[in-house]
């Protein structure tokens, strides 16, 4: 469904690992993942649950609604945004990544994303 445009995403960014298409459920609509780095899809399933968390500041109505969310661990980084209110695009990277080209390839997609859910 989403492949090519989730591959484009990977290829364009360096370091990156795998890039998936999830709902708000945790549900694997679709992802491209390099193939020695097959594990990481659970590793964005529990994104899904900050996803919610966050999700709890975001009902404030001086917050307004989730867009973006980075997280940077020792060993990787995670950039979730949102496609639609109950469709996430995770992408998942090494931390010498550029985290400003991976934030751009993904809102690059964003549009071609959402119109393939709809």
């Amino acid at each position: 469904m989403f492949k090519s445009i989730l591959q484009e995403i990977l290829n364009r960014v360096n370091h990156s690992i795998g890039v998936l298409v999830l709902d708000s459920d945790g549900l694997i609509i679709d992802k491209f993942i390099r193939e020695e780095e097959r594990e990481i899809e659970n590793l964005a399933v529990e994104c899904i649950n900050l996803i919610k968390e966050t999700r709890l500041l975001t009902l404030n109505p001086q917050v307004g609604a989730l867009e973006e969310l980075i997280l940077q661990s020792e060993k990787m980084r995670f950039i979730l945004r949102a496609l639609t209110p109950e469709h996430f695009l995770i992408l998942l990277m090494k931390p010498e990544g550029l985290t400003g080209l991976a934030r751009y390839q993904m809102a690059k997609s964003r549009f071609q994303l959402e119109k393939e859910l709809r």
